[in-house]
């Protein structure tokens, strides 16, 4: 009853693969929203003021950040900045 198998918890490689490929959808939804490759990855590497002034490649690094990049490429694309 106490003993957890190990099946039963995520595998560490298992969450770094989600995690690169919530990272990867991020720069995706970046390129489709400026528009061109190079521009994207410029502003991914730019600080933001809506980001209360760090990268958006700084802040994919977590859930949150991830969100926040994501909501803020929404209103780029939108024209709401």
């Amino acid at each position: 009853m106490g003993i957890a198998l190990a099946a039963d918890k995520p595998s560490l490689t298992r969450i770094e693969k989600q995690s690169s490929d919530d990272e990867a959808s991020v720069l995706n939804r970046a390129f489709d929203v400026i528009g061109d490759k190079n521009d994207a990855l410029r502003w991914m590497g730019t600080p933001v003021r809506a980001l209360e002034y760090a990268t958006p490649i700084l802040r994919i690094g977590t859930r949150k950040g991830r969100q926040a990049v994501i909501n803020l490429l929404g209103r780029l694309e939108h024209g709401v900045l």
